[in-house]
């Protein structure tokens, strides 16, 4: 192994001293995915005050969600 990468944002979950020792690098993403996620949350958010999804049918020939 010469390189481990996490998706989570912080490495308390590796034991980066006992990497460094084997020669592996450590990294992670960081806030890479920080928009993306509180885009959706608001979206969610929205949607749920909202009560969209009683509003949206979904079209299982064309894989997309349809208004109704």
């Amino acid at each position: 192994m010469k390189v481990l990468s996490t998706h989570s944002v912080g490495l308390d979950h590796i034991d980066v001293n006992a990497a460094k020792e084997r020669g592996i690098k450590v990294g992670y993403l960081g806030d890479l995915f920080g928009d993306s996620v509180a885009e959706h949350a608001m979206c969610l958010t929205l949607m749920t005050l909202l009560r969209i999804k009683e509003h949206v049918k979904y079209d299982k020939y064309v894989s997309t969600f349809v208004a109704v």
